[in-house]
């Protein structure tokens, strides 16, 4: 009686029972544990406020379909965005919709990601309506609600990879790649904290469409193909790029010589044709009610809701998305670099889903390093890249089956591992606590000036890189003096609405003036390392938004050919109502250079700047 009621409960829950795959269970289980951890304890984002709540930035423009269709019934022109910006500021301004050339408002996002959201908004909904919380789409419980979906939508997805993972690897690979993967890359965060944006869904969906695509060439039914349609129909509804998910099932067991694999494809597909039409249709039936949506708000079957944003198909980004320092892949998650590697054995070893895996994974890479804003705005390295992890973590355990069964080579494959999932924990807590990660901003030498460190130990001054590269954070040698300014001079500053910092007259910028004068000297090759402007600066208030505040220019020119600039935003570094002395350097270039330009550039902000008594210095480093 015991037994079959033990029975019993392993068919309900196998899960819970699986000893014969105990190493992955446990892998799993850490997983789980970990994104719990993140999610709920060190830094949960549901109750965070503003455009750091679980329902800011680009979630919140997946998710703007929601409230505009079940609370406000107001889906083209959505009215309720003033309201809702200025109450929970989601973005800084409304960002999640443009007006149309019809005068309707288009949601800049597609709608796959509101209907996986949908569930987990209508209970938010209930609770907000049966208390005290308002009903308003963006209080407590919608961001709580969407933020636990999210958890458990992560939760699925791994153990789905686990469970299509180990028809092809052993146990222990399968535990060791998804515990290399889930600690060591940004998937990391982007399960957890962030497991509200695209990614971790994807990733998700993608570890269905995996499973769905192995069990319908093993056993095609019309269940499978229609599971397989409604996934790729989904993907590419929440990412319209995403429509690449469909060469998991078209290339399914694409292997060499190619004229066998499309003779016996050919035939298969001919004797389940119903099947492949179940599919297809109920791919172009999900993908078309976004076009159902652009014609009924916006007139047009087709639009292209990105606006200016798109893709350089000729020459994708490939150099900065691998190894930039603003956003490169394996720069932040550089364990995922064993995912390439790993195709190696994967090609030898696991010939089933060698070829479907590889030519996935590079059209994937092709797809998503072609996109112009290839940092993906905030992103904690190639964010883009995380739903593709589904596939890449097979390449990662093909690696680790064909490590294991050498001698020495575990030893330093398994400390390489260590490393980087300790820079992984570093850069993660520097993204939300940590301070040192500045989102769409880093650069090498700033990087380096960081690695590894906490925001205690680092020297404030390497926060001047953000700007400027060049800027020379030791104890200059050889200081000579080229050229002073106090800009007395200079008349047409006497328009002035400011007062000059000291003297009459101060170059200055505002909302209403792009530019300062420029002060432009000759200025040719010198045996020296740097030059250096040093000047007084003062800002009654300061913006907030980095890339909207004033700059300090400094230029040099061949003829009016631009050699080398460099640049500091001062509002990063100085105290509003102070005036305070900054300095901006720039490392002096080989090539000739006959002119050296001084001006400043409002940054398309409406605060006001102003500089006085300039100095022009060379020094050497």
């Amino acid at each position: 009686m015991i037994y079959a009621d033990v029975c019993t409960i392993k068919a309900h829950f196998p899960i819970a029972f699986d000893m014969k795959n105990r190493l992955s269970f446990i892998s799993l289980l850490l997983s789980y544990l970990l994104i719990g951890f993140f999610s709920f304890i060190y830094y949960p984002k549901y109750n965070a406020q503003e455009a750091e709540a679980t329902i800011g930035w680009d979630v919140s423009g997946y998710y703007m379909y929601l409230p505009a269709i079940f609370i406000y019934h107001d889906l083209d022109q959505v009215e309720f965005r003033d309201d809702i910006v200025e109450k929970y500021a989601p973005t800084p301004s409304f960002e999640q919709a443009y007006k149309y050339e019809n005068g309707n408002y288009i949601m800049k996002y597609s709608m796959g990601q509101g209907i996986m959201f949908t569930p987990f908004f209508l209970l938010g909904h209930a609770y907000a309506s049966l208390s005290s919380y308002p009903a308003d789409g963006f209080s407590l419980p919608y961001q709580f609600a969407i933020f636990f979906g999210s958890f458990l939508m992560a939760l699925l997805g791994l153990w789905l990879i686990r469970k299509f993972m180990l028809r092809y690897f052993s146990d222990q690979a399968t535990a060791i790649a998804i515990f290399l993967v889930v600690f060591g890359s940004n998937y990391m965060d982007y399960a957890s904290m962030n497991a509200a944006m695209t990614h971790s869904y994807l990733f998700t969906v993608y570890a269905g469409l995996l499973w769905l695509s192995l069990r319908f060439y093993e056993s095609p039914s019309f269940g499978r193909a229609a599971g397989i349609g409604l996934l790729v129909g989904l993907a590419a509804l929440t990412r319209p790029t995403e429509i690449v998910s469909v060469l998991i099932p078209v290339l399914w067991g694409i292997k060499f010589p190619l004229k066998s694999f499309i003779l016996d494809r050919f035939n298969f597909v001919k004797d389940h044709f119903g099947k492949y039409l179940l599919a297809g249709l109920l791919t172009g039936l999900v993908g078309s009610l976004q076009l159902i949506y652009w014609k009924t708000i916006g007139g047009h079957w087709l639009i292209y809701s990105y606006q200016d944003q798109g893709f350089s198909w000729l020459s994708p980004h490939i150099w900065d998305c691998l190894f930039s320092f603003r956003a490169g892949w394996f720069i932040y998650s550089p364990i995922m670099a064993f995912s390439l590697l790993g195709f190696i054995p994967m090609a030898r070893n696991q010939k089933e889903i060698f070829g479907v895996s590889l030519i996935f994974s590079f059209i994937f890479m092709y797809i998503t390093f072609a996109w112009d804003i290839w940092w993906y705005g905030g992103s904690l390295g190639q964010r883009a890249m995380v739903q593709a992890y589904a596939v890449l973590l097979l390449p990662v355990a093909s690696l680790v089956q064909w490590i294991n069964q050498r001698k020495y080579l575990p030893y330093l494959f398994y400390a390489v591992a260590a490393v980087c999932i300790y820079h992984n924990f570093w850069i993660t807590h520097q993204a939300h606590k940590g301070g040192l990660f500045i989102p769409e901003q880093m650069n090498q030498a700033y990087f380096k000036g960081i690695l590894w460190k906490s925001k205690k130990s680092t020297d404030p001054s390497v926060r001047l890189y953000l700007d400027n590269e060049d800027m020379y954070l030791g104890e200059p040698k050889n200081i000579t003096g080229f050229a002073t300014n106090d800009f007395e001079a200079d008349t047409s500053l006497s328009k002035s609405p400011y007062p000059a910092i000291s003297g009459n007259y101060s170059y200055w910028v505002d909302g209403s003036k792009e530019h300062s004068p420029a002060w432009e000297l000759a200025f040719s090759n010198v045996d020296k390392d740097y030059l250096r402007l040093s000047a007084d600066i003062y800002c009654e208030s300061k913006k907030a938004q980095w890339w909207r505040m004033p700059q300090v220019v400094l230029e040099l020119y061949r003829e009016d050919e631009l050699v080398r600039r460099g640049i500091l935003r001062p509002f990063r570094h100085i105290d509003a109502g102070k005036t305070t002395r900054v300095d901006v350097d720039l490392k002096l270039p080989r090539q000739n250079y006959n002119k050296v330009k001084v001006y400043l550039w409002n940054g398309q902000g409406d605060k006001p700047m102003l500089m006085d008594n300039a100095k022009l210095l060379l020094f050497d480093g």
